[in-house]
C-alpha cells in the first residue's frame, strides 16, 4: 500500500511511462501517494542489470520486517564482493510532467527527497494537496565526467516565488482516471520474483514485469551512487 506525503519516514515497471529528469531545470507536480519500496540491481552472466523489488521491505510500515521470503537476498551474490547483494531505496510517485504536460512515474531522488521532506515540515505544506499543493522545481546538474556524476538540486527560492496553486481543470482532466500508484508499480510475490529471477539469470530473458520500468533503467543503473 502507498502512503500518504505527510505519512513518510522518507528513508527504502511497467503501467506508465516514466519521467526522465533532464539536464537543467525540470518541473512536475506530485499527484496521488508516495510509494515507498526498495530495489536490487541483480547482474546476470552477460554482465546486463535488472532491478528486482526487495520483499524484506514493508511498503506500508516503511522498515524492512523480513516476513516474506526473498530469493535475490537468499541466492545472489555481489559480482564485487561475494556478499549477498544489497538492496536501495527506490521511492516512486505520479507526477504531472510541466514539460510534457503527461501524468507520468518519477523515480524519486533519496537526497533530493529528504530536503522536499524537510522543507515541507517547516512550511506545514503537502505537495501533493491538490488544493494548497506547489510544483517542485528540480536542477539536474552534471559535476563530473562519469555517468553517476550528477546532481539534483532543490529549487527552494523558485518554488517559493511560485507558491501553491490548485490543480487546473486540465490537470484534474489529465488524472480523473488515474489509478493508485501500487497497481501501476505492484509487488511480486515471492513466487514471482523467483520466477522472474530465474528467467533473468538464465538469460531466457532481459525483462520481466517484476523488474524495474525499461524507460528510466538506463538512467538509474548509469546513477546509482547519485540517488
Amino acid at each position: 500500500m502507498a502512503l500518504s506525503f505527510k505519512n513518510l519516514n522518507g528513508s527504502a515497471k511497467k503501467g506508465g511511462s516514466y519521467m526522465k529528469l533532464e539536464e537543467g531545470e525540470n518541473s512536475f507536480r506530485m499527484v496521488g501517494n508516495i510509494l515507498p519500496r526498495y530495489l536490487y540491481w541483480v547482474t546476470n552472466a552477460e554482465n546486463k542489470q535488472l532491478p528486482f523489488e526487495c520483499l524484506g521491505f514493508d511498503r506500508q510500515k516503511e522498515k524492512f520486517t523480513n516476513i516474506e521470503k526473498d530469493w535475490v537476498q537468499a541466492t545472489v551474490k555481489d559480482p564485487k564482493t561475494g556478499e549477498p547483494v544489497k538492496c536501495g531505496w527506490a521511492y516512486v510517485v505520479q507526477v504531472i510532467n510541466r514539460k510534457t504536460g503527461k501524468l507520468e512515474i518519477l523515480n524519486l531522488k533519496k537526497k533530493m527527497f529528504e530536503s522536499l521532506i524537510s522543507y515541507c515540515q517547516e512550511i506545514e505544506s503537502d505537495p501533493t494537496d491538490q488544493e494548497t499543493g506547489f510544483d517542485i522545481i528540480l536542477e539536474r546538474k552534471k559535476t563530473g565526467a562519469f555517468a553517476y556524476n550528477v546532481e539534483y538540486i532543490l529549487k527552494i527560492p523558485t518554488m517559493m516565488k511560485h507558491g501553491s496553486s490548485a490543480l487546473s481543470p486540465e490537470d484534474l482532466e489529465l488524472i480523473k482516471d488515474m489509478k493508485p500508484i501500487e497497481e501501476v508499480v505492484p509487488r511480486p510475490t515471492p513466487e514471482e520474483q523467483k520466477a522472474a529471477l530465474d528467467a533473468f539469470l538464465s538469460g531466457k530473458k532481459e525483462s520481466d514485469d517484476n523488474g524495474a520500468e525499461t524507460d528510466s533503467q538506463n538512467e538509474a543503473v548509469n546513477e546509482l551512487d547519485a540517488l
